[in-house]
């Protein structure tokens, strides 16, 4: 195989005041995600926090990856919720 059509699933395990930033005004920002990474992004919602599920190839996974993680954790912008 040459990369092509190899799927594979991922997850990232976040607080759950994480998720409302994941998510975005009406979903805009996981839609935003989607689209950029191409991976496919699905948010089970946990009472203890939430679990990112990723599916996609190993690019786009790593994509989705990387983006989330910008989103969740904000460079110290004092950004306090």
């Amino acid at each position: 195989a040459n990369g092509h059509g190899s799927m594979l699933q991922d997850h990232l395990e976040l607080p759950s005041a994480a998720t409302g930033r994941i998510i975005g005004m009406g979903g805009r920002q996981i839609s935003e995600l989607r689209q950029r990474s191409g991976a496919q992004i699905d948010i089970d919602k946990a009472p203890t926090g939430c679990r990112i599920r990723i599916v996609g190839t190993q690019e786009q996974v790593k994509s989705a990856k990387e983006l989330i993680t910008q989103i969740a954790e904000p460079s110290t912008e004092g950004e306090t919720m």
